[in-house]
């Protein structure tokens, strides 16, 4: 992982530690009136065989339910540092 100076996070995935061939993500943090806005983009090879007619949409999906979860977790962590 990488951390730029303009506030963007990059991920570059390791073949062989997950089951994509490789790819990388990138959060981008930037500050808003109501807090801070989390761009998020990702490109993935997979290492599996997808359907080509629903595969790439249930894939979508799911990766981004799993991002949402994540966030969310991050959240509920600062919250937690900084309530007490």
């Amino acid at each position: 992982m990488v951390q730029h100076p303009e506030k963007l996070l990059t991920a570059t995935l390791v073949p062989g530690n997950s089951d994509f061939k490789g790819g990388f993500a990138q959060w981008r943090l930037e500050p808003n009136k109501a807090g801070t806005h989390l761009l998020f983009d990702a490109q993935l090879k997979p290492d599996f065989w997808i359907p080509s007619l629903v595969g790439p949409f249930i894939l979508k999906l799911m990766l981004t339910k799993e991002a949402i979860n994540t966030v969310q977790g991050l959240e509920n962590l600062f919250k937690e540092a900084h309530d007490n």
